[in-house]
């Protein structure tokens, strides 16, 4: 099993492919090196680097790019099935449900990430969002986005309550920093499609319909439930729209 996702892929414009790297510096700024210290003051360990490099800020319209190569840096994580695995480091965001009840890991996994990662790529934004979230935000943002957790799971949700009443509809009250409502994924296709509504997005409705078909069926709750990465190849959105994509593109052939 291994786990992919946007963080591990990296895009290439070919108008920085002639650069040297004084030529690079003067287009987007020297690098600035900031010291990594520890909050509490006390000396960095050996394993701890001397500082740090923010990423450079490049502004360039899509619109203007021809010919850009993507490339996979590396799998966030990997193990082999076999390997009974617990606890993953996957951004939080990305993190399917049985992980924050503390299920085994399965192939499962890859496909919540992916269902995760898809939607993010087409709509430049994440599916569950969060400022600095932590698992019961993720987990709130589930509920809101896919409907009720699974009794077990809801059962086990210590803070739940930070969000929802006891017949489980939204609390108006919380302190937390989540709206009190639900943004349905058919709301958030939507967004994602960036229309005020589903006659003005930049997708067609049938491809949007048959792409939420995919996610559903991705991002189903129970891992059991989960379609496999075999099956999802099979579905109306992959046919019709992903692989003639990767056609068209040469990403296939």
């Amino acid at each position: 099993m291994s786990h992919l996702h946007s963080n591990d892929i990296l895009f290439a414009s070919p108008g920085f492919t002639w650069c040297g790297v004084d030529d690079l510096y003067s287009r987007i700024g020297s690098p600035q090196r900031l010291p990594v210290e520890r909050l509490d003051g006390n000396p960095n360990g050996p394993e701890v680097p001397e500082y740090c490099v923010p990423p450079a800020l490049i502004f360039q319209s899509s619109e203007d790019i021809v010919d850009a190569k993507i490339f996979i840096s590396d799998f966030g994580e990997a193990f082999c099935q076999r390997e009974k695995c617990m606890k993953l480091h996957t951004p939080i965001l990305l993190t399917p449900p049985e992980a924050f009840f503390g299920d085994d890991a399965s192939p499962a996994v890859d496909v919540w990430i992916a269902g995760c990662t898809l939607y993010e790529i087409l709509g430049e934004r994440p599916l569950f969002e969060g400022f600095m979230p932590d698992k019961d935000h993720v987990l709130a943002e589930m509920v809101s986005t896919l409907g009720p957790l699974p009794k077990h799971w809801w059962d086990q949700w210590q803070l739940k309550t930070d969000f929802f009443l006891e017949d489980g509809s939204w609390k108006t009250d919380t302190h937390r920093s989540h709206v009190p409502y639900s943004r349905p994924l058919a709301e958030r296709l939507r967004i994602m499609g960036r229309g005020e509504n589903p006659a003005t997005c930049e997708f067609s409705w049938e491809e949007m319909e048959a792409l939420e078909e995919l996610l559903k069926r991705m991002l189903a709750y129970e891992p059991s439930g989960r379609m496999t990465t075999h099956a999802a190849l099979e579905l109306d959105w992959m046919k019709g729209w992903g692989r003639p994509a990767m056609v068209e593109t040469d990403v296939i052939s």
